[in-house]
């Protein structure tokens, strides 16, 4: 990943931070599930994975889909 790519991601993110974003969790088992969410994209990850455990589950990835 190049510095222009790590620039728009981060630009991409701190735009996300201030609205209500539907997000894809993967889960190593291959089930997933929607997470909405207002938080920035560090609490998101840690919901995230706090939803996985509690499917007795590991987080494989999380996607942002759109916002509310």
């Amino acid at each position: 990943m190049d510095a222009e790519e790590v620039s728009q991601s981060n630009l991409r993110d701190a735009n996300l931070m201030d609205t209500n974003v539907k997000y894809h969790v993967t889960l190593e088992s291959g089930r997933s599930f929607i997470l909405n969410s207002s938080y920035n994209v560090e609490n998101v990850a840690w919901d995230a994975y706090e939803e996985a455990c509690l499917m007795d589950d590991y987080l494989v990835d999380v996607h942002p889909i759109g916002e509310l």
